[in-house]
């Protein structure tokens, strides 16, 4: 998953995800992120991104790559 992805760039992995659903993760500016393609599509990812994603009022736009 992708957070902003025409701006300054967020990748979110299995790892991240828990941390951010525990509210421990905070990005720090300037940090560098990687982006790439899974080999296979990450749908339970997705899902559960979908939902705390839409319960957010601070994220506009979050694209799948």
């Amino acid at each position: 998953m992708v957070i902003n992805p025409y701006g300054e760039n967020m990748v979110i992995n299995s790892s991240l995800l828990n941390s951010i659903k525990k509210n421990e993760y905070v990005v720090q500016k300037a940090k560098k992120v990687m982006i790439g393609i899974p080999s296979e599509y990450p749908e339970d990812m997705v899902n559960i991104l979908s939902d705390y994603f839409s319960k957010k009022n601070n994220v506009s736009k979050a694209c799948l790559l």
